[in-house]
């Protein structure tokens, strides 16, 4: 198992404890709680594979800017943690065809 599995996995479970993940106020709780990785991993710190997955996400125009470029990757981040962990998350319910 990678270490970036291990990661997720490690994060999944936590989150587990923390309850429901599909409510709003939930999702911008995660978001909130990945900004610190986010700029942690901007600094060039934390896992490698974090590192570089943000760092391949900064525009490569000027040095990187954490209040601009920090809400958007944790807003990623918490979508692509969110979708590994519920698949079905971000699907419609449609009654009725």
């Amino acid at each position: 198992m990678s270490n970036q599995e291990t990661w997720f996995r490690e994060f999944a479970r936590r989150l587990g404890q923390v309850g429901p993940l599909n409510s709003p106020s939930s999702r911008e709780k995660l978001e909130s709680d990945l900004r610190p990785i986010v700029r942690t991993a901007m600094r060039g710190n934390g896992p490698a594979w974090m590192v570089g997955w943000v760092q391949s996400r900064l525009t490569p125009n000027g040095p990187a800017d954490p209040l601009r470029d920090v809400p958007p990757l944790a807003r990623e981040l918490c979508d692509r943690l969110l979708a590994r962990l519920d698949p079905l998350s971000g699907r419609e319910t449609v009654v009725g065809l």
